[in-house]
């Protein structure tokens, strides 16, 4: 069992590593792509919630107009929240055209 891994691109390789050798990873990290992309069957993520975290940092930045930072799980959890704005923008029509 591998416990604990905090960096996000530390955690998908060693999901990989855990898959291979048919062991259990947990995780906090926080990148979206360690339960999307790069999910398998050995890999749990814990703690944080990958679609109310990115929602809501997409918005921040968008009223404060803050650049992306350089690290993967901020470009990551960027375009899930940014995925997240589309869908629920997309739902706003459907339920007005539905008036």
């Amino acid at each position: 069992m591998i416990i604990d891994i905090p960096a996000s691109a530390l955690a998908i390789t060693l999901q990989d590593v855990a898959a291979q050798s048919d062991k259990v990873m947990l995780t906090n990290a926080q990148s979206s792509d360690i339960t999307g992309k790069y999910c398998n069957t050995n890999g749990i993520q814990y703690d944080r919630d990958t679609y109310s975290v990115p929602t809501v940092l997409v918005a921040a930045r968008r009223c404060s107009r803050t650049p992306p930072g350089p690290h993967g799980a901020g470009n990551a959890n960027e375009k899930s929240g940014k995925s997240n704005e589309k869908e629920r923008q997309g739902e706003g029509e459907a339920a007005q055209t539905a008036i």
